[in-house]
């Protein structure tokens, strides 16, 4: 993801998503190192996904996003349901080897 994440923006990445992921058990990266801005009405739209996901053995992590998108999320996203953190090369490894698919 680059520059600002808004509801068409949105839309279309969980839309295609979801048409990549076949079988349980995938982990989905919302890499947001690129991210400059957050509208915060798509926190609702990312939380029902991550439900959604989570209903068919998905995991979806936010990773890289600084803290004043972190900020924007936590204003929705009261409980913590979305799982942040950081993830790479010089990250933690997952706990469980999931398949992966890269959405263009």
């Amino acid at each position: 993801l680059a520059g600002i994440l808004d509801r068409g923006m949105a839309s279309r990445v969980i839309q295609s998503t979801n048409h990549a992921l076949v079988g349980r058990r995938y982990l989905v990266v919302l890499d947001g190192t690129q991210l400059t801005h957050l509208d915060y009405r798509c926190v609702s739209m990312l939380l029902r996904w991550n439900r959604g996901l989570r209903s068919c053995g998905h995991r979806l992590l936010l990773d890289g996003w600084n803290d004043y998108l972190s900020a924007i999320l936590a204003m929705e996203d009261w409980d913590g349901e979305l799982e942040r953190g950081t993830r790479g090369p010089e990250r933690a490894p997952l706990p469980v080897r999931p398949e992966h698919v890269r959405v263009p």
